[in-house]
């Protein structure tokens, strides 16, 4: 008798466990598409609200992250040191600042910050003169003060290589305040401090509208393309997470082929909640401004003419000791 049952009950054992393992790997299946459909988070710190990063509101206001199961948090913080802290720090994922800062890093061999996505391909300074100027011309800035960033602020860099370009000796010829802390810069020029300021839009026309200064040059115009907003993370990061990054880049794709083929009134509809501190008229005046620059990338590659063409401002401003090979501070995400 008891040699009959014993088969029967290990065909029911085995039917039990059978029947576990299969329920178990539906479970794992179902678990497993269930978290294939969350969205992926990544937090985006900035350092600033610059037109430079409109691509970014744009990729939020359209949906564009979304179309991407990417879920994208973007905080604005103070100042450019405390944004290069969080993210060495693991405070935010990527950072969004200027490409000078990864060079920088690069350069005194600390950690392996890299770019890898570009929003704007010129700078956005503007030089705004307190005087009304009709024909401004670079050799009338001699013996003139211009309030500035500080030294390794990529304007200011760029901004004393156009004063070499046109003949003039930095800080010499031309007097650069430069140790004005980033937040009071704009205010002190309000308040009288300096001949002349740069300005990055749409700070700028807001300063020309108030009629606190009129815009009368370009860095973007004088220093040539040069990706001056781009993506930053740490290498381990980027090497951890490549589909969801590539799936990042595909949205700023997205997001720069929408912004080149909009209307400027269309662009401001779209953003204008990202600049609350900014008149729609000044802010669509700004973007025009930045528009006829061809400031705005086709897409996002860090390209390596521009790349060179900024590491060559900084080595004659002596910001770096010698040139940093592309491919250790960029890398092409696909």
């Amino acid at each position: 008798m008891i040699r009959r049952v014993q088969p029967v009950l290990i065909l029911v054992i085995l039917f039990v466990i059978s029947c576990v393992l299969a329920f178990g790997s539906l479970f794992l299946k179902h678990e497993q598409e269930q978290q294939a459909k969350k969205p992926a988070q990544i937090r985006v710190f900035e350092d600033g609200r610059s037109l430079m990063y409109l691509p970014q509101y744009i990729a939020v206001r359209q949906g564009f992250f979304k179309q991407e199961n990417l879920d994208v948090e973007i905080t604005t913080v103070s100042t450019r040191e405390s944004l290069l802290y969080s993210i060495t720090e693991n405070r935010c994922d990527l950072a969004v600042t200027g490409l000078e800062f990864a060079i920088y890093k690069r350069a005194e061999g600390k950690g392996e910050l890299t770019a890898f996505a570009a929003l704007a391909d010129k700078d956005f300074s503007f030089l705004l003169s307190r005087k009304i100027t009709e024909n401004f011309e670079w050799p009338s800035l001699k013996y003139k003060t211009v309030v500035t960033g500080y030294p390794g602020d990529r304007g200011t860099v760029l901004f004393k290589g156009a004063l070499v370009k046109h003949g003039l000796v930095p800080n010499h010829q031309v007097t650069l305040y430069n140790n004005i802390p980033e937040s009071f810069q704009i205010g002190a020029f309000e308040s009288g401090t300096g001949d002349f300021a740069l300005a990055e839009e749409p700070e700028a026309s807001r300063l020309e509208a108030e009629e606190a200064g009129r815009i009368v040059a370009s860095l973007g115009e004088e220093t040539g393309d040069i990706p001056a907003a781009v993506c930053l993370a740490d290498k381990k990061y980027l090497k951890d997470n490549h589909d969801v990054i590539a799936r990042y880049v595909q949205a700023l794709n997205n997001a720069l082929l929408w912004l080149n083929q909009q209307s400027t009134s269309g662009i401001v509809n779209l953003v204008g909640q990202d600049y609350q501190d900014f008149d729609p008229g000044i802010l669509a005046k700004a973007i025009d401004r930045c528009r006829k620059l061809g400031a705005w990338p086709s897409e996002s590659i860090i390209k390596p003419s521009g790349y060179n063409n900024l590491q060559d401002f900084l080595i004659e401003a002596r910001e770096i000791p010698k040139a940093i090979p592309y491919k250790k501070v960029v890398v092409k995400v696909s």
